[in-house]
């Protein structure tokens, strides 16, 4: 397993790298990588995570959501993505800050199950 070289300038200025950068690279999140972010995140819950299978959560539907969370993350810095040799995005991991959340629109088809998020 590959473990990430992590170097801290500051708070907001960390640099990572995986030893064998050939490879590709991890990158904070940044405003370039919103949409192919927000597209992996429709992605993966839409067609992965049980509650919105079961709720019949559309790509359409979900989309807006991601989007907005994703150019949140961007704006923050705490999140990450890995990005293969050519820059392309492999996966992504998105933090937030629990005392600025994200403020964003109602999916109506989550209003049934708002009391447990």
């Amino acid at each position: 397993m590959l473990k990430p070289n992590v170097e801290i300038k500051s708070f907001r200025n960390v640099q990572m790298s995986i030893p064998d950068s050939s490879k590709g690279r991890i990158s904070i999140l940044k405003r370039e990588h919103v949409q192919d972010v927000a597209e992996l995140f429709t992605k993966a819950f839409c067609d992965g995570e049980p509650l919105c299978k079961h709720l019949g959560i559309s790509h359409y539907d979900f989309k807006p959501y991601a989007i907005e969370v994703a150019e949140k993350a961007a704006i923050d810095q705490l999140s990450v993505v890995g990005l293969d040799k050519e820059g392309r995005l492999i996966g992504c991991v998105i933090a937030e800050d629990i005392m600025n959340p994200v403020k964003t629109h109602e999916l109506k088809v989550l209003k049934p199950i708002k009391v447990w998020l």
